[in-house]
């Protein structure tokens, strides 16, 4: 396709009319078709005639695909040129129009992700001059994604840019809850969601690794009443801001709204790292909630046999020693956990127990885990599974069942 330059550059009728986008369109689905048939003349021919066919058709495509991206980086130059001379307005949205049609094309073409890092620096731009500091926020977390984007000379130190909108945006969130007059969850702070959380809860690693390099960051309190390690374990970061959190051991003694440590989130989300992090730091092991819940009941319900096993290894006690709504073999059993019954039927756990009526073999066979029932009915026969059996004097023959009616 030949082209006329424009020596004048884009005329008004360019900056009022543009059938590129049409153009770009286009040449978009060419090569999402394109992609697709590539991805259909797999697998191998296994005959010679069948296999020298098939090879021409990839070179084929593959002179296609090549073609069609060339057209389209001549087709986003042009509406770059126009975007250039037009309005903030008109600007903004060539840009956002071209981005969402790149983000629609299916390939790691290295062409495209440089056409992406370019829209979304041009963005950041006219956000920063119009002072929307969270789109600003947003579009630094796309580019945080795109490779060939930690520095350039118009962002500079993404990860750097970020954070600080992370620090400048949390007192405008709590303002903005204010104004509106909600009651608080809790929160001792005067920011309700701490810069460090929102870059834990929202995968942006690279930016809570800098907002966590001081103790301070570590113990602001979100709604939750969760300090920033209770945040990482129970988002699985704890390893991210080791080991800034052991020149402070009563980060890790810190309970949330409900009682819960950051071990007890570590364990319930079986994290076996971090996890083993807490563990290593001096977290204590035989923490509960506010409902009783142990940390080792916590690993159960997760079905994590290495955070299980370890626990049980450490000398805690397979079955909680006052009387609770679950116990740590009930929940393994309810959620179909084989591996962890079995580890803690090993150790003594309690198979004829009684949880809201029903033993941990009932409450299996009701979710149709008939292996699992049968495995624990099969522990009731033996004295160091029996409830009763802690208790010295006991019969061995007791019946159980009746005495917990």
């Amino acid at each position: 396709m030949i082209r006329k330059e424009n020596p004048e550059g884009p005329s008004q009728a360019d900056l009022e009319d543009h059938p590129r986008f049409a153009r770009l369109g286009l040449a978009r689905i060419a090569l999402e078709n394109i992609h697709g048939l590539q991805r259909s003349i797999e697998p191998r021919v296994s005959t010679l005639e069948g296999n020298e066919v098939q090879q021409n058709v990839k070179v084929e495509l593959g002179v296609y695909e090549c073609c069609v991206a060339r057209e389209y980086d001549v087709i986003f130059q042009d509406l770059m040129a126009v975007a250039k001379q037009a309005s903030t307005t008109m600007a903004k949205s060539i840009y956002l129009e071209t981005l969402d049609d790149i983000n629609s094309i299916g390939t790691e073409m290295e062409q495209f992700s440089k056409i992406k890092v370019h829209l979304l620096q041009e963005l950041l731009l006219i956000y920063r001059k119009e002072g929307n500091l969270p789109a600003v926020e947003r579009m630094l977390k796309h580019l945080s994604n795109q490779k060939h984007s930690t520095k350039s000379d118009c962002t500079g130190d993404v990860t750097a840019h970020l954070a600080q909108c992370f620090v400048t945006i949390s007192p405008q969130i709590r303002d903005l809850l204010q104004n509106l007059r909600l009651p608080p969850l809790h929160t001792s702070s005067s920011i309700h969601f701490p810069p460090l959380h929102r870059a834990l809860r929202g995968d942006n690693d690279d930016v809570a690794r800098l907002l966590g390099r001081e103790t301070a960051a570590l113990r602001e309190l979100d709604m939750l009443r969760q300090n920033a390690v209770i945040a990482a374990a129970a988002t699985g970061k704890a390893a991210l801001l080791d080991p800034i959190f052991r020149q402070d051991p009563q980060l890790l003694t810190e309970r949330d709204i409900l009682e819960r440590s950051a071990l007890f989130h570590a364990a319930h989300q079986g994290d076996f790292g971090s996890y083993s992090t807490l563990v290593d730091a001096g977290a204590n092991i035989y923490h509960r909630d506010s409902s009783t819940q142990s940390i080792l009941g916590a690993a159960a319900a997760a079905g994590s046999t290495e955070i299980v096993r370890d626990l049980l290894n450490r000398g805690v006690p397979p079955n909680d020693d006052i009387p609770m709504q679950s116990n740590p073999l009930y929940e393994a059993a309810k959620a179909g956990h084989h591996e962890v019954v079995k580890l803690l039927l090993a150790k003594g756990a309690w198979a004829d127990y009684w949880v809201n009526g029903k033993t941990a073999a009932q409450a299996a066979s009701e979710n149709g885990l008939q292996a699992i029932a049968e495995m624990i009915q099969e522990a009731t026969s033996r004295p160091e599974n029996k409830y009763f059996s802690c208790y010295p004097g006991w019969p061995a023959n007791f019946d159980t069942t009746s005495a917990q009616r």
